[in-house]
């Protein structure tokens, strides 16, 4: 069956095996979840959101960025569902975030920052997205700053708090199994 898609529609989400396989080997780098099974067995969602994409393509274009990295966001079950039912993903009403590195979403660089702050029965589930960049990531720019946190390895800028959540493309949720 063929699907047409427009940029004018609702936001609504669905299985997809496909973002499971992208945790799968996001995580193989990190520390090493499992989010598919060998049938194709899964509980990822892609969260499908016209509006965001149409958004994030133009900020890209018009803005410049050239680059996207993959980063996740650990929360709880009312985040993850504030992520879902939103129709450009985060919203700083529902989320909980820290407040070190200024406001913002924060997420990781690889799958151990979102591991540590998912407050859900399964470690690994994770909102998994694409981050506008410039070429190189550790750049001073007002719109995002990367930093260390002391895991797993020390000296190694593993994470992102984006002070524009626009530049962030929400793919779905990712549910370890």
């Amino acid at each position: 069956m063929r699907h047409q898609h427009g940029f004018h529609g609702s936001h609504y989400s669905v299985s997809s095996k496909s973002l499971a396989q992208l945790a799968q080997a996001f995580s193989a780098c990190g520390s090493g979840f499992k989010y598919v099974e060998a049938d194709g067995t899964h509980e990822s969602e892609l969260f499908v959101k016209p509006a965001a994409l149409r958004l994030w393509l133009e900020m890209a274009h018009e803005r410049g960025y050239n680059s996207a990295r993959l980063v996740m966001h650990g929360s709880d079950e009312t985040g993850y569902a504030g992520v879902e039912s939103d129709p450009m993903g985060f919203n700083m009403h529902y989320l909980q975030n820290g407040k070190v590195h200024g406001n913002g979403v924060y997420f990781g660089l690889s799958d151990h920052v979102a591991a540590k702050y998912n407050n859900v029965a399964k470690p690994g589930t994770a909102i998994m997205g694409l981050l506008l960049t410039h070429d190189d990531i550790t750049a001073r720019t007002g719109s995002y700053t990367t930093f260390e946190l002391h895991t797993p390895k020390r000296g190694t800028k593993n994470c992102v708090v984006v002070h524009e959540a626009s530049l962030v493309l929400v793919l779905g949720k990712v549910v370890a199994l």
